[in-house]
């Protein structure tokens, strides 16, 4: 491996794509609240039961977390994010054909152990491409993204919900 950083447009572009991976990463997951009402009435759930779900995809994405660093620092973080990518995307668009309580859970513990092994590997990513002088810059734009993420999720999700 080279110890040269890749050239600043490169880095940009790839952290561009990273901080709409994680955008996306956290519009999906504060989109279960906004459809609760609906889904109270379509699958017949209480509010205990949509604890659990929230519980169950908080539990899953921590318990995963740890797990998806040491991947991260083992095997190739491109990948990882690719496979955290399109598993998420999978339970996401299954989520919507959810039929019945068991396959809503099921779908929640899938969507936290895919979700977390994105974030490890999109921060080592971008932690390896920025020297000092942006490494910082480049971690906010991180952050804004998730912040931004929660917002639009529960927005948008609401609208298509109503």
């Amino acid at each position: 491996m080279s110890d040269t950083l890749p050239r600043p447009i490169s880095r940009w572009r790839t952290d561009a794509f990273l901080a709409a991976g994680v955008l996306i990463n956290y519009a999906d997951r504060s989109a279960l609240p906004a459809v609760f009402p609906a889904l109270r009435i379509d699958l017949d759930l209480s509010d205990v039961t949509f604890g659990l779900l929230g519980s169950l995809f908080l539990w899953s994405y921590a318990v995963c977390g740890p797990i998806a660093g040491m991947l991260a620092d083992r095997y190739s973080r491109r990948l990882i994010v690719i496979v955290s990518l399109v598993g998420w995307s999978a339970v996401t668009a299954l989520t919507g054909a959810a039929n019945g309580l068991l396959m809503l859970v099921l779908l929640r513990i899938g969507l936290g152990v895919t979700e977390s092994m994105f974030l490890p590997s999109a921060c080592a990513i971008m932690a390896a491409n920025h020297g000092l002088e942006t490494r910082g810059r480049a971690m906010g734009l991180m952050q804004v993204s998730q912040s931004i993420g929660v917002v639009l999720g529960g927005v948008g999700v609401s609208y298509a919900a109503d």
